[in-house]
């Protein structure tokens, strides 16, 4: 069976001041759930504006560096860095996976899920949450940054697309608000996938509800209207529970 690939969009608090000691905490539950999937490979993509190389590699610590400045404000760096990522592996080191899983560093991945998931994925379609957007009056589904799958044959076309057309005549909003309508203009299709989304703490233990419904989800957002640093511990608490 061949692997999938998890690319996981994340900074380096050297180059963005973006809640930054959350960050590096999700990372680190991320990397110890993650290590224990031997069907996948993951990889955090951040950029690195100092750096000479267009693209670099750390397998130790599984990063994927890209020479750009990060910028949350700005939706176009992260387009740039899962651009080159996906470049990177698939087209110049010629990886062979089989599917890619695109996701923020806010999410939860389920791999047991995800793989039943990937099992629905037809060749010309790309599964997510789907949300809707307008560009310069033109409305269309676009696949949530938040988590959004689809097989490598897809993914090298979609770097084949990027590659031949005006990036300033797509929406810089975003990966997924790019890929949207990237993939309208193919003429792909857009799958629904459902997603837990949780904004507020969940206090005390896990319930057998909730569990149930952690099991049953390929990924799950986590994302507090406020005090965001804990949600690293809803974080644990949900990974634990998949171990």
């Amino acid at each position: 069976m061949k692997k999938k690939i998890i690319l996981i969009k994340s900074h380096d608090k050297r180059f963005a001041d973006y809640h930054n000691s959350l960050y590096e905490e999700l990372e680190s539950i991320n990397f110890k759930h993650l290590s224990k999937q031997a069907h996948v490979d993951f990889y955090y993509v951040k950029g690195n504006p100092t750096q000479y190389e267009p693209v670099t590699i750390d397998e130790n610590k599984k990063i994927i560096w890209i020479k750009t400045k990060e910028n949350y404000s700005d939706g176009s760096a992260i387009k740039d860095k899962v651009l080159s990522s996906l470049e990177f592996l698939l087209n110049k080191q010629k990886r062979d996976y089989s599917h890619v899983f695109v996701v923020n560093l806010s999410t939860i991945v389920n791999t047991n899920m995800l793989l039943k998931e990937i099992d629905q994925v037809g060749d010309n379609e790309c599964v997510a949450y789907l949300g809707r957007f307008t560009w310069n009056g033109e409305s269309y589904n676009f696949p949530s940054g938040a988590g959004y799958l689809m097989g490598v044959d897809l993914a090298k076309r979609y770097l084949s697309h990027s590659k031949s057309i005006d990036h300033s005549r797509y929406p810089c909003h975003g990966d997924d608000v790019f890929l949207g309508l990237s993939l309208k203009r193919m003429g792909c299709k857009l799958k629904s996938m459902p997603r837990l989304e949780i904004t507020q703490p969940i206090t005390g233990n896990l319930s057998e509800h909730s569990k149930n419904l952690f099991k049953e989800h390929a990924h799950i957002r986590v994302k507090f209207t406020h005090n965001r640093n804990e949600e690293a511990l809803l974080h644990k608490k949900i990974y634990d529970l998949f171990l």
